[in-house]
């Protein structure tokens, strides 16, 4: 099963996604008219914060989601995630259609259609591509500055720079506690996504975009907190795996 969720960031095509952090932005904005005041929040967080072009931590994202993708071998497509919905094939393919559905936002196109396997079954090949994609888009000439459609309406790019930057550091941990391998993630991008996290009220329920905040382990390492606080189940530490 692969399944790309593109609705959270194109809501007009009526799909839905869970797990989904894109998803989560959607859900603030039906539980109170909350639109004004989160938008503030995550603009303050990237703009005032110890960031003021997301850019260069949006690429360490993405490199750092490569190096966890490129361990993926075949006999593991199958294996469950953290995001108990979607195995990590179908997680990988969601990751790739966010990235190919931010780009598409940017250049003011339709976002891709669900349900399409990554080209060729090569999932490090169809992520770094989508990847490229979006960094292009995001590389555009006055990007951080132009405005926006998003979830809860419109905002800067450097908006958008950001909520990719949270997407690919909890989906780097959850394939990589899928696979049994080190969660020793990249402690600045675990700070920012930790600091976008806890800039508004996360809706949490079963099955929701956020499952309710999971207790770490004693001595767990940031990125395992930072997981444990948006829901997962953070299991025993693993220990590094050479390639």
């Amino acid at each position: 099963m692969v399944v790309t969720r593109w609705a959270a960031t194109a809501p007009a095509t009526g799909k839905s996604s869970a797990m989904d952090i894109q998803h989560w932005w959607l859900a603030l904005a039906a539980a109170g008219g909350m639109m004004v005041s989160v938008i503030g929040l995550l603009v303050t967080v990237v703009w005032r914060g110890a960031v003021a072009d997301p850019r260069h931590l949006h690429r360490r994202a993405g490199e750092m989601a490569s190096d966890v993708i490129a361990c993926v071998r075949p006999d593991q497509f199958a294996h469950a995630t953290p995001c108990t919905e979607w195995d990590v094939r179908a997680l990988i393919d969601h990751v790739v259609g966010g990235n190919l559905g931010f780009a598409a936002m940017v250049a003011g196109k339709p976002g891709p259609d669900g349900g399409d396997d990554v080209p060729g079954g090569d999932l490090l090949a169809g992520f770094q591509d989508s990847f490229s994609r979006l960094c292009e888009a995001f590389d555009r000439p006055g990007f951080l500055e132009q405005v926006f459609p998003t979830p809860l309406g419109e905002g800067p790019g450097a908006l958008l720079v950001g909520m990719r930057v949270v997407e690919l550091t909890i989906h780097t941990w959850d394939v990589a506690a899928a696979l049994g391998r080190a969660r020793d993630l990249d402690p600045e991008l675990v700070g920012f996504a930790g600091s976008v996290l806890r800039s508004v009220p996360i809706p949490r329920e079963v099955g929701g975009p956020f499952a309710p905040e999971r207790p770490s382990p004693p001595g767990a390492a940031d990125a395992d907190r930072l997981a444990a606080f948006a829901g997962r189940i953070v299991p025993a530490p693993a220990h590094r795996v050479e390639t």
